[in-house]
């Protein structure tokens, strides 16, 4: 009797963790989902990995991503070719597609914009629309919805909100820049109060307070204006 009831409780165990992780895509290829919820609404996706708690849930027929965490790609449907690694990581998105989201809340409120990079806690965490970015460091590019922009270090272009063609690299590199164009800041606090275009600094706290001036190229450490409005 009790070698029956071993085989009854392993047998109900097989089909309760069946049930679990049924595909609702009767036509799927190369899917792999693990996670209560993950993968629920999927209709004709394929090649497409979901692990973790609800991770890519409402997913219907976006093709070959990969989401790895809670809630990670949770709203995408249609959007492809993603990668989402982290707590809500590309959480928002619907149909951005290539785009590359790693750390807890990267790219967590994008939906439309693609083929973006953003490598770090909360990295371009704000941004919905933008295209071609990259951000690597917690908080970079944090606002961004524009275009073209690359980011490299806590903080840089942190308030960025449609400047686009600005390189930044270093801690709060290019921090308060919001909507100018064509700049370039290598160094800690490089530009870092800057607002306008076309500056090309390399060093600490070089032009770190410039608000006012265009067209400048400084090398050195705090070179070009130090106080506010110089």
């Amino acid at each position: 009797m009790k070698t029956i009831a071993h085989k009854t409780n392993v047998l109900f165990i097989a089909i309760w963790v069946t049930c679990l992780f049924i595909d609702t895509n009767a036509n799927a290829e190369g899917n792999t989902f693990y996670g209560e919820n993950a993968f629920m609404n999927d209709v004709s996706s394929d090649y497409t990995t979901a692990i973790g708690y609800y991770a890519l849930y409402s997913n219907t027929t976006g093709d070959q991503n990969t989401g790895v965490g809670s809630a990670v790609m949770y709203f995408n449907t249609t959007g492809a070719y993603n990668v989402a690694m982290g707590y809500d990581a590309l959480y928002r998105n619907t149909s951005g597609n290539d785009n590359t989201g790693i750390g807890a809340w990267a790219l967590h409120f994008n939906t439309t914009g693609g083929s973006n990079t953003a490598i770090g806690r909360m990295a371009m965490e704000l941004g919905s629309i933008g295209f071609y970015n990259t951000a690597a460091g917690a908080y970079a590019l944090y606002n961004n919805n524009a275009n073209y922009n690359t980011a490299t270090g806590c903080y840089s272009l942190n308030n960025n909100t449609t400047g686009q063609y600005n390189v930044a690299t270093g801690y709060h590199a290019l921090y308060s820049n919001a909507t100018a164009n064509y700049n370039t800041a290598v160094g800690t606090y490089s530009l870092h109060y800057n607002t306008w275009v076309s500056n090309t600094v390399i060093g600490y706290y070089a032009f770190g307070y410039n608000n006012a001036g265009t067209y400048n190229t400084a090398i050195g450490c705090a070179s070009g204006p130090t106080a506010v409005n110089l």
